[in-house]
């Protein structure tokens, strides 16, 4: 009977090892495939965060593309930092063009309160023009329909009466527009 006694050990010691074997077998085919699933999910929102820079990338390009002429429109709302003299100009030739007098009194450049803008600032104007009634309306018309966003801060009217010259009306205009620094 020893001899079985012993051969049963040694299934019995064999089984044990080979269950041993088949643990710690399991355990490191767990972890690897453990290591493998924290490896994909690492790639699969690393592929999930480009996924929504994309999206976002075209959605900032579709926005861009959409709103090219607004902002093509309020460029041009916007005196440019050189383009005082012009503007000026522009006023005195608008003027001149519907038949009235103009004259530019003054230009200041005054800060934006309040706003603290670092690419804006108010250009006032200070203009005064004199012609007939059609054409002092005429004037007040055009510059309301340029392409500035003028705020006119005063209006100031008058008429009067020569005997040589017939009726005549003059006009003061204080006006703001932006202007970029």
């Amino acid at each position: 009977m020893k001899p079985k006694n012993t051969t049963t050990k040694t299934l019995l010691a064999l089984a044990v090892c080979l269950a041993l074997g088949g643990l710690v077998g399991y355990y490191f085919y767990f972890n690897h495939i453990k290591g493998d699933g924290e490896a994909a999910s690492s790639l699969q929102n690393e592929i999930d965060l480009l996924a929504e820079k994309a999206t976002r990338l075209d959605s900032i390009k579709s926005i861009l593309a959409d709103t090219s002429s607004d902002r093509a429109k309020l460029a041009k709302a916007v005196v440019a930092a050189d383009g005082v003299a012009n503007f000026a100009s522009e006023l005195e030739a608008l003027g001149v063009s519907l038949g009235t007098t103009v004259a530019i009194g003054s230009l200041d450049v005054k800060s934006l309160s309040g706003l603290g803008s670092d690419t804006l600032e108010i250009l006032a104007v200070r203009l005064s023009a004199s012609g007939s009634w059609r054409q002092v309306t005429r004037l007040f018309s055009a510059l309301e329909n340029l392409p500035y966003g003028l705020r006119f801060e005063q209006v100031s009217l008058n008429k009067s009466v020569d005997s040589k010259t017939g009726v005549s009306w003059q006009v003061a205009f204080s006006l703001e527009v932006l202007k970029r620094k």
